[in-house]
């Protein structure tokens, strides 16, 4: 099997019946596990250290699974201990691979927004690194002996102490990643996990050390894979998985939908009743049946309008994600001064990839606070029209005792007029799978509003043009996007957004 193994391999073979000292003293001197152990130690390395910078925290414990595999792989037939190390680390191998590529899919937001599930699969995982790690180290004390039958020094006992430290300073910032103690705790939870990260690297290169030049005879595995091979498969079939990941894992389920039906008598008449007051047929298309019984007895409607110095449309388009989408805001003025606004969406050109939406409204924050929600997508499905209900979440809502000292006074008005902060509702979705002439609304009602009125607050529609790793779930996105947290940030997806602007003086 000479020409199936690595260059290195044979080496071993040959240098195994050599004597310590016809190689040199020191760890500078070449031993046949040499390369293993070194390949082992720096794997537990790497996949034990988080740098969350550049994909990093993603590549290096992939890097150092196939680096543990190919240690452990070189040394499978030392001992039955190697063994275990080596089936385990395969295991973990393919666990990394699809676990990476499952990242970039809505699978994993769906199990790391389980807390039992992610609970359970961390656990899991950690007993899987421990195991692992208290076999490598009776491998290591039974593979070495010294010439008088004594073992090296033990060092990596301390070292599973330190990866343990470790591991429950992390299992603590991700169950409470701001601690009670505040910053200072927070900083010294840090600087002490980082401590016992040198601790644990510090250990583990000194076993290598104690190990260096105590016995050549190593029992070398034949391989039919070189490293290069495995490197190529391992890499390959990450690659493999993460591109259809991304692709189609990144598209949450389609919404169900269900033909259109008939309107029913007084639906159909408060629909004739809105048409005649202005809204158009195609926006009075996309209401359902119980948001065309809320306008029963509509006494006015009207599109508001911007009075931003950028004069935008009241309709206003934009090209996005190889598309063309319209947005626009209408009011009703139902009987008991009450005010129901409609935020209307149409994609009057699909676009090219249907990943995720989002659409989430400001209201007005200075007449009352915004209730009933409600909302539908419409689509055209070949020849029939298909429809299914927007699950409306809400942001906000947030009473004095829960805000800031700042965020008091910032939102000092909006507390004294509602009591409480502003609701803001939103809908995370994805567009039906070959739907065309895809449309939708998201409606509120206000109290004592009147015609004329300023309305303070904002409409804006999100489009995921392009994949995303790890995967984002928008949902959760757009419910941390309320108040001064979005004031200066960035959207990491495509936008339109208007005003409500201003309500005229609206016709009966």
């Amino acid at each position: 099997m000479v020409r199936e193994q690595t260059w290195e391999q044979e080496m071993e073979r040959r240098l195994a019946g050599l004597p310590p000292e016809s190689v040199g003293e020191g760890p500078e001197g070449f031993t046949p596990w040499e390369t293993a152990v070194s390949r082992i130690l720096w794997g537990l390395v790497l996949t034990t250290f988080r740098l969350e910078v550049l994909y990093l925290q993603y590549l290096l414990p992939l890097v150092g699974t196939v680096e543990l595999y190919l240690g452990f792989r070189s040394l499978r037939r030392e001992n039955r201990w190697f063994f275990g190390c080596w089936v385990l680390t395969g295991i973990s191998l393919i666990l990394r691979i699809v676990g990476t590529a499952g990242q970039g899919t809505w699978l994993w937001s769906r199990l790391s927004g389980c807390p039992a599930a992610f609970w359970t699969v961390a656990a899991l995982s950690l007993a899987l690194e421990l195991l692992r790690l208290l076999l490598l180290r009776q491998g290591l004390r039974r593979a070495f002996p010294g010439g008088d039958g004594s073992r090296p020094r033990d060092w990596l006992a301390p070292g599973i102490a330190a990866w343990l430290g470790v591991a429950a300073l992390a299992a603590w910032g991700t169950a409470e990643p701001v601690p009670a103690g505040g910053s200072w705790v927070a900083y010294g939870r840090l600087f002490l996990a980082l401590g016992l990260f040198i601790a644990f690297f510090l250990l583990l290169r000194r076993q290598l050390l104690a190990l260096s030049l105590r016995g050549y005879q190593v029992t070398v595995s034949p391989v039919r894979l070189s490293s290069g091979g495995v490197w190529c498969l391992s890499l390959g079939l990450t690659l493999a998985l993460l591109l259809p990941a991304l692709l189609w894992g990144a598209r949450p389920p389609s919404p169900h939908g269900e033909k259109a039906a008939p309107l029913s008598a007084a639906a159909a008449e408060s629909r004739e009743n809105l048409l005649a007051l202005g809204l158009p047929a195609e926006l009075a298309d996309l209401l359902s049946e119980e948001d065309l019984i809320r306008c029963a007895g509509a006494e006015g409607a009207a599109q508001t309008n911007n009075p931003q110095p950028n004069h935008q449309a009241l309709s206003p388009r934009a090209e996005i994600g190889g598309g063309l989408l319209e947005g626009s805001t209408w009011v009703v003025a139902l009987p008991g001064g009450t005010v129901r606004f409609f935020h209307f969406f149409r994609w009057l050109e699909m676009p090219r990839l249907r990943l995720q939406e989002g659409f989430q409204v400001e209201p007005d924050n200075a007449v009352s606070l915004a209730e009933d929600f409600s909302g539908q997508l419409r689509w055209r499905q070949g020849e029939e029209w298909l429809t299914a209900p927007l699950e409306i979440r809400l942001a906000g809502g947030q009473e004095a005792e829960a805000l800031s000292e700042f965020d008091r006074w910032w939102y000092e008005s909006e507390l004294a007029h509602l009591g409480r902060l502003q609701w803001e509702p939103y809908a995370a979705f994805s567009l039906p799978a070959g739907g065309e002439e895809v449309g939708g609304y998201l409606a509120y009602t206000l109290q004592g509003s009147r015609t004329g009125s300023t309305v303070n607050g904002g409409v804006h529609y999100y489009h995921q043009s392009r994949p995303l790793y790890p995967y984002a779930d928008m949902g959760r996105w757009l419910a941390g996007r309320g108040g001064m947290g979005d004031l200066f940030a960035s959207a990491p997806y495509d936008r339109l957004m208007f005003q409500n602007g201003v309500w005229p003086q609206a016709d009966g």
